[in-house]
Protein backbone atom coordinates (compact mmCIF):
# COMPACT_ATOMS: atom_id res chain seq x y z
CA UNK A 1 0.00 0.00 0.00
CA UNK A 2 2.65 2.50 0.69
CA UNK A 3 4.75 1.81 -2.65
CA UNK A 4 1.00 2.78 -4.32
CA UNK A 5 0.75 5.64 -1.91
CA UNK A 6 4.22 6.84 -2.90
CA UNK A 7 3.63 6.54 -6.66
CA UNK A 8 0.55 8.81 -6.49
CA UNK A 9 2.67 11.38 -4.07
CA UNK A 10 5.09 11.88 -6.61
CA UNK A 11 2.44 11.94 -9.75
CA UNK A 12 1.22 14.24 -7.92
CA UNK A 13 4.07 16.36 -7.20
CA UNK A 14 4.93 15.90 -10.62
CA UNK A 15 1.69 17.02 -11.96
CA UNK A 16 1.80 19.94 -9.83
CA UNK A 17 5.42 20.73 -11.03
CA UNK A 18 4.15 20.83 -14.80
CA UNK A 19 1.41 22.91 -14.00
CA UNK A 20 3.69 25.75 -13.21
CA UNK A 21 6.62 25.25 -15.69
CA UNK A 22 4.62 24.17 -18.84
CA UNK A 23 2.31 27.16 -19.35
CA UNK A 24 5.52 29.17 -19.71
CA UNK A 25 7.25 27.51 -22.00
CA UNK A 26 4.35 26.30 -24.06
CA UNK A 27 2.36 30.10 -24.04
CA UNK A 28 4.44 32.62 -25.98
CA UNK A 29 3.99 35.92 -27.79
CA UNK A 30 2.51 35.45 -31.02
CA UNK A 31 0.55 37.46 -34.20
CA UNK A 32 -2.88 36.86 -35.69
CA UNK A 33 -2.16 39.64 -37.90
CA UNK A 34 -0.08 38.29 -41.82
CA UNK A 35 1.87 40.44 -43.27
CA UNK A 36 1.36 40.62 -47.28
CA UNK A 37 4.30 39.12 -48.88
CA UNK A 38 5.65 42.64 -50.53
CA UNK A 39 6.40 43.40 -47.21
CA UNK A 40 8.81 40.80 -46.45
CA UNK A 41 11.36 43.29 -46.05
CA UNK A 42 9.98 44.31 -43.00
CA UNK A 43 10.85 40.87 -41.16
CA UNK A 44 13.61 41.14 -38.73
CA UNK A 45 16.81 38.61 -38.97
CA UNK A 46 14.75 35.70 -37.58
CA UNK A 47 12.34 35.65 -40.50
CA UNK A 48 9.63 37.29 -37.68
CA UNK A 49 7.23 39.43 -39.33
CA UNK A 50 6.78 43.00 -37.35
CA UNK A 51 3.65 42.17 -35.89
CA UNK A 52 5.56 39.23 -33.67
CA UNK A 53 8.42 41.52 -33.03
CA UNK A 54 5.76 44.11 -31.75
CA UNK A 55 4.07 41.36 -29.62
CA UNK A 56 7.73 40.30 -28.05
CA UNK A 57 8.43 44.06 -27.40
CA UNK A 58 5.07 45.09 -25.25
CA UNK A 59 5.46 41.57 -23.79
CA UNK A 60 8.55 42.85 -22.17
CA UNK A 61 6.28 44.97 -19.74
CA UNK A 62 3.18 42.73 -19.55
CA UNK A 63 2.67 40.10 -17.13
CA UNK A 64 1.22 37.60 -19.57
CA UNK A 65 2.58 36.97 -22.88
CA UNK A 66 0.93 38.81 -25.67
CA UNK A 67 -0.80 38.29 -29.11
CA UNK A 68 -1.33 40.88 -31.40
CA UNK A 69 -4.47 40.83 -33.34
CA UNK A 70 -5.03 41.42 -37.41
CA UNK A 71 -6.73 44.17 -38.45
CA UNK A 72 -9.05 45.76 -40.53
CA UNK A 73 -8.24 48.08 -43.33
CA UNK A 74 -9.46 51.56 -41.62
CA UNK A 75 -8.42 50.13 -38.39
CA UNK A 76 -4.92 50.76 -36.31
CA UNK A 77 -3.38 50.18 -33.09
CA UNK A 78 -3.57 52.35 -30.08
CA UNK A 79 -1.33 53.20 -28.14
CA UNK A 80 -0.79 52.96 -24.27
CA UNK A 81 -3.60 53.67 -21.69
CA UNK A 82 -3.05 56.00 -18.75
CA UNK A 83 -3.37 53.25 -16.70
CA UNK A 84 -1.16 51.23 -19.22
CA UNK A 85 1.77 53.47 -19.58
CA UNK A 86 5.04 51.68 -19.42
CA UNK A 87 9.08 51.79 -20.75
CA UNK A 88 7.72 49.30 -22.93
CA UNK A 89 4.62 51.03 -24.56
CA UNK A 90 6.01 54.76 -24.30
CA UNK A 91 8.66 53.68 -26.75
CA UNK A 92 8.83 54.50 -30.37
CA UNK A 93 10.85 51.36 -31.24
CA UNK A 94 7.61 49.39 -29.98
CA UNK A 95 5.00 51.92 -31.67
CA UNK A 96 7.51 51.72 -34.94
CA UNK A 97 6.42 48.23 -34.36
CA UNK A 98 3.14 48.36 -34.39
CA UNK A 99 2.86 50.54 -37.00
CA UNK A 100 4.94 48.78 -39.44
CA UNK A 101 2.51 45.19 -38.35
CA UNK A 102 -0.47 48.14 -39.77
CA UNK A 103 1.23 49.10 -42.76
CA UNK A 104 2.48 45.04 -43.60
CA UNK A 105 -1.55 44.09 -43.84
CA UNK A 106 -2.57 47.22 -45.85
CA UNK A 107 -4.21 48.67 -42.43
CA UNK A 108 -3.60 52.08 -41.01
CA UNK A 109 -0.78 53.52 -38.60
CA UNK A 110 -1.68 55.82 -36.14
CA UNK A 111 0.87 59.04 -35.66
CA UNK A 112 3.32 58.82 -32.79
CA UNK A 113 1.40 61.83 -31.05
CA UNK A 114 -1.54 59.93 -30.57
CA UNK A 115 0.27 56.75 -29.42
CA UNK A 116 1.91 58.43 -26.82
CA UNK A 117 -0.97 60.71 -25.49
CA UNK A 118 -1.47 58.82 -22.75
CA UNK A 119 2.52 58.95 -21.69
CA UNK A 120 3.98 61.06 -19.17
CA UNK A 121 7.51 59.65 -20.11
CA UNK A 122 8.42 58.56 -23.65
CA UNK A 123 11.74 56.46 -25.08
CA UNK A 124 12.34 58.38 -29.09
CA UNK A 125 15.01 56.26 -30.49
CA UNK A 126 15.23 53.56 -27.25
CA UNK A 127 13.68 50.58 -26.05
CA UNK A 128 14.87 51.04 -22.31
CA UNK A 129 13.91 47.04 -21.60
CA UNK A 130 16.62 45.99 -23.56
CA UNK A 131 16.01 43.12 -26.81
CA UNK A 132 13.96 40.37 -25.35
CA UNK A 133 15.74 36.95 -25.67
CA UNK A 134 13.85 34.79 -28.74
CA UNK A 135 13.30 38.11 -31.31
CA UNK A 136 15.75 40.36 -32.75
CA UNK A 137 15.07 44.13 -33.82
CA UNK A 138 15.89 45.38 -37.41
CA UNK A 139 17.75 48.25 -36.89
CA UNK A 140 15.20 50.64 -38.65
CA UNK A 141 12.87 50.28 -35.81
CA UNK A 142 15.21 52.17 -33.60
CA UNK A 143 14.43 55.74 -35.94
CA UNK A 144 13.42 58.66 -33.39
CA UNK A 145 10.20 59.41 -34.89
CA UNK A 146 10.03 62.43 -32.75
CA UNK A 147 12.96 64.27 -35.11
CA UNK A 148 10.76 63.63 -38.04
CA UNK A 149 7.36 64.88 -36.19
CA UNK A 150 9.38 68.19 -35.63
CA UNK A 151 10.55 68.35 -39.11
CA UNK A 152 7.24 68.03 -40.73
CA UNK A 153 5.49 70.43 -37.82
CA UNK A 154 7.95 73.15 -38.60
CA UNK A 155 6.85 72.80 -42.04
CA UNK A 156 3.25 72.73 -41.78
CA UNK A 157 3.97 75.92 -39.56
CA UNK A 158 5.54 77.53 -42.59
CA UNK A 159 3.13 76.97 -45.01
Amino acid sequence: MSRCRNLLSSFAILATALFFVAPVGIVAQSSEATCLSTFGWMNNSKGQSPCLVAAYLISVCNVAPFVVQSLPPTFHYNGPYATGQSQCGCSSVTYNAFSACAICQNATETNWSLWSFNCSTVYPGSYPPGVPSGTAVPQWMFQDVTVYMNHIDHLLAMC
